[in-house]
């Protein structure tokens, strides 16, 4: 049986080693994207089970990210996270929703470890 395969977007490196260890803990094939254009080679390559997605990016925003996504037709769950306002998080929630994504959640930077291994088990419970 195949892993599940998790991408995770984040400008931070600390922050894509934390996602890729709790996601590797947890049985996750992963992909690190440093970048949002990173991160369309890697979904073009081999679309992921689960993206982890920080939603300010220097290239490309998250809900620049979102769009491509929802043009893909992807069927990825999504974890959305910022260091931002939570309003931010709570809009772009809205939005993947509305364009048909499956968005598990969001975490706000700083966020628990406990917090992200949640949201990671509920994106793929069951498959």
């Amino acid at each position: 049986m195949a892993k599940p395969r998790l991408t995770v977007v984040d400008d931070e490196s600390e922050i894509l080693d934390l996602v890729g260890k709790a996601a590797e803990g947890l049985g996750f094939d992963v992909c690190k994207a440093a970048s949002g254009k990173q991160m369309m080679k890697a979904l073009a390559d081999e679309p992921p089970d689960v993206i982890v997605l920080d939603m300010i990016m220097p290239d490309l925003d998250g809900i620049e990210i979102l769009q491509e996504l929802a043009a893909r037709e992807s069927g990825a769950s999504i974890i959305l996270m910022t260091g931002y306002q939570e309003q931010y998080l709570t809009m772009a929630n809205k939005l993947g929703s509305a364009k048909g994504l499956n968005i598990l959640g969001a975490l706000t930077k700083p966020f628990r470890l406990e917090q992200l291994e949640q949201l990671l088990r509920k994106g793929y419970s069951g498959n």
